[in-house]
């Protein structure tokens, strides 16, 4: 274990810990001394990151839990534990008193084949260049000019936000608002997964219909 930390406005009934793992049961056995191994009965609700991860930033514990954490196989439910009588949550202040716990593993799996990559973090780019004489368009020659784009090429959104810098941002998410349901994603040119005209969501190179002028409008 790297770190734990106990939020302030949880008043000890959230905590977080950060670990490096090595085996994998590392998350789920963390979570469950966190849940059932204090005298003192707490926290109620504990979560468990990578040591990638500042679990004394808020935002870095937010995005962990958005992309890390996979409900079906990282939540554990530990039934039955004690808990202090002055939890509201209990529905009686008469001990002995027990309640259910929840552990949310926000770690990246280590067993079996993992792609690291794809839980890497997000970063900020560098802020577009945008060229002097650049004119605002309207949102229909945006949407025409956008489709005219994706035709010629699949295109990631970065692609269409380097193509169109400079454009209202608003004009240009409404312009692309109305090719979106026409498009799919090219699920073999990951990670950006560039936007093509399609009639599935997701799409691969040698899929007829996903190249561009063989798709109709």
């Amino acid at each position: 274990m790297q770190d734990v930390y106990l939020p302030p406005a949880g008043c000890s009934n959230i905590g977080y810990a950060s670990i490096k793992t090595v085996g994998g049961g590392d998350a789920k056995q963390t979570l469950a001394i966190m849940l059932a191994g204090s005298r003192q009965w707490m926290p109620k609700i504990a979560y468990v990151f990578d040591d990638d991860v500042d679990i004394r930033n808020e935002e870095r514990v937010s995005w962990a839990l958005a992309w890390r954490h996979n409900p079906q196989t990282g939540t554990m439910i530990l039934p039955g534990q004690n808990m202090l009588p002055l939890d509201p949550s209990l529905g009686s202040d008469s001990p002995p008193v027990s309640i259910f716990k929840a552990g949310f593993d926000c770690t990246i799996p280590v067993v079996g084949h993992v792609d690291r990559f794809a839980y890497a973090a997000a970063t900020v780019c560098e802020p577009l260049t945008v060229a002097p004489d650049t004119r605002a368009m309207s949102e229909d020659e945006l949407a025409q000019a956008m489709e005219d784009l994706i035709r010629a090429k699949p295109r990631t959104w970065k692609d269409i936000l380097e193509h169109f810098a400079g454009q209202p941002y608003p004009v240009l998410y409404r312009a692309f608002g109305r090719l979106r349901p026409r498009l799919g994603r090219m699920a073999d040119e990951r990670p950006g997964y560039p936007y093509t005209f399609a009639d599935s969501d997701f799409v691969y190179g040698d899929q007829p219909g996903t190249s561009s002028g063989t798709q109709a409008g």
